[in-house]
């Protein structure tokens, strides 16, 4: 990688000296790499709204998402003492690692071709050193890549290309080490509270589950948002390459957060069954991963002038291995196709079996079972729905003429309709001719799915429930439908309510009523004690 190892060799010239390469004074002579001088030809306009707004929804999300997990353990701490000490630990993890790594490289970039650099002052250190002992070392680094950004607007200053090459510097480093900290905090976060929301099985009270909701969704966002804007840094800072576009920076947004929370659900199913042993398999994808970098011979932390440290690239690879389990990172620089093939291989037939084991042991009665399984099987790495996407080549002005593609191809209005209606007579189907019927929050479950979806395609209880109805009513069993008929007639008949939106509301409260039966009769776990 080498374009991304970049030190701060960073000199002060004008344009015309840009242009040449070097400038001569009475002192020294010194010049532009080539790298350098491509970096400052590619990138010669000041910092766009585009990079501010990223630099800001990226700080955002990071402290959001460290804010929300130093929350959540607040409320897990008298309710499930075991799942605190589990939440806290990867938090300061992350935390102390993230900022011991951040010091380090200020540390290294001080030391290498100081006369180079911008000065730093000895109250900069001090409040450089101040921010990462509270272990907010990530937030100077962002006022710093700000300030920087800045700077580069100013086209009188005489600074402006070494500041130009110190944002770009700043940019990848920043990202990487939010990319770091949020996959080793933000990921275990997130497969930990999807099993705890999955077991079901400790009694939370309404604070806590709020905060698992909004930890779930900030750690999606987090991870998601380090990745995109980490290989955008990468793009940015690759002086033969284009820099990355809106829209794709949109859509690899998009794609990291769909691969993520695949993964996420994959491990919190199979450790909502078969409990520690996830702990077993992640280990082993770990060191898998590590050793796989590690015969890369990956060249991250060499100085700039190629002296290895081997040490700090051996941390460096147990960290990315990390990172690794959840998804990939390219810390090379060289061909990726077959990486990227071999490493998502690997990952979906991982899944597969988490997912399959996961469905043999899982409760029959669970609404998500089947749809789980059948979504992990379907996401094969050869679909039609991706090679029409890659018969496009990769411009800007492709990307809506391959979503218009999408859409024409997948999108079709009265396919999904059609599709959704054959499911409802599926049911019937399974009503008139399974022995054992589904348990009745299962079912109700499977036609709230069927109805919502024919909703949101404009097939409306108002305007179809004269359709429709005779379809739910033939779905159920014949003692759910004479308690519904008894309840009919309590009802008052100037109630302007439909039929069909008369037995959905009743199946409501039957598994309500259900679901408060099984819990009074169900043993308490005493997992609120605070012994874990």
């Amino acid at each position: 990688m080498k374009h991304l190892e970049l030190r701060r060799r960073l000199l002060v010239g004008s344009d015309a000296e840009l242009q040449h390469g070097s400038y001569d004074n009475a002192d020294h002579r010194a010049s532009f790499s080539k790298l350098e001088s491509e970096l400052l030809r590619k990138d010669e306009e000041p910092v766009g709204i585009l990079s501010v707004m990223m630099t800001g929804v990226t700080l955002f999300s990071y402290c959001m998402d460290v804010a929300s997990s130093a929350v959540l353990c607040y409320w897990l701490f008298d309710v499930a003492r075991w799942w605190w000490w589990m939440t806290l630990g990867p938090l300061l993890i992350s935390l102390l690692i993230v900022n011991a790594f951040s010091m380090r490289w200020y540390i290294h970039d001080a030391q290498e071709d100081k006369e180079h650099l911008l000065d730093v002052t000895p109250a900069h250190w001090v409040m450089r050193g101040a921010f990462h002992l509270v272990l907010l070392g990530p937030v100077i680094r962002y006022a710093e890549l700000f300030l920087y950004g800045l700077h580069t607007c100013d086209r009188k200053d005489p600074k402006r290309h070494q500041y130009r090459l110190m944002f770009l510097q700043e940019d990848r480093d920043v990202c990487l080490l939010t990319l770091v900290g949020s996959f080793v905090k933000s990921a275990p976060q997130l497969v930990l509270q999807m099993y705890i929301l999955v077991q079901n099985r400790i009694p939370l009270n309404m604070h806590t589950m709020n905060a698992q909701a909004v930890n779930l969704v900030s750690a999606l966002v987090e991870l998601s948002l380090a990745q995109s804007a980490y290989h955008r840094a990468r793009r940015r800072a690759a002086p033969f390459k284009q820099n990355m576009s809106k829209i794709g920076t949109g859509i690899q947004f998009f794609s990291h957060c769909c691969v993520i929370a695949s993964r996420v659900m994959a491990l919190a199913s199979f450790a909502s069954v078969f409990g520690h042993w996830i702990f077993t398999f992640c280990v082993i994808h770990w060191c898998l991963m590590t050793v796989w970098l590690i015969i890369l011979k990956t060249s991250f932390c060499v100085s700039s002038t190629g002296h290895p440290r081997p040490v700090e690239e051996f941390i460096f690879n147990i960290v990315i291995g990390v990172i690794y389990v959840f998804c990939f990172v390219n810390v090379k620089d060289e061909p990726t196709r077959w990486k990227y093939a071999t490493y998502y291989f690997i990952i979906w037939i991982e899944n597969l079996v988490l997912v399959i084991l996961w469905y043999l042991r899982a409760d029959p009665d669970l609404w998500f079972r089947v749809p789980l399984l059948v979504s992990v099987i379907s996401t094969k790495i050869k679909s039609e729905a991706r090679e029409l996407v890659e018969s496009f080549p990769i411009t800007n002005e492709n990307y809506p003429l391959a979503i218009e593609s999408l859409t024409e191809r997948y999108g079709r209005k009265e396919l999904l309709i059609d599709f959704y209606v054959r499911e409802l007579l599926r049911l019937v189907l399974n009503n008139a001719t399974k022995k054992k019927q589904d348990s009745l929050s299962g079912l109700y479950n499977k036609l709230s799915t069927q109805l919502r979806a024919l909703s949101s395609l404009g097939v409306t209880t108002d305007q179809c429930g004269v359709i429709l109805y005779p379809l739910v009513e033939s779905s159920l069993p014949t003692h759910i439908l004479r308690s519904f008929e008894r309840q009919r007639k309590n009802i008052d008949s100037e109630q302007s309510i439909s039929t069909l939106d008369a037995i959905v509301s009743f199946l409501k409260s039957e598994v309500q009523s259900e679901e408060k039966i099984k819990l009074s009769r169900s043993e308490i776990l005493p997992y609120g004690n605070g012994n874990g």
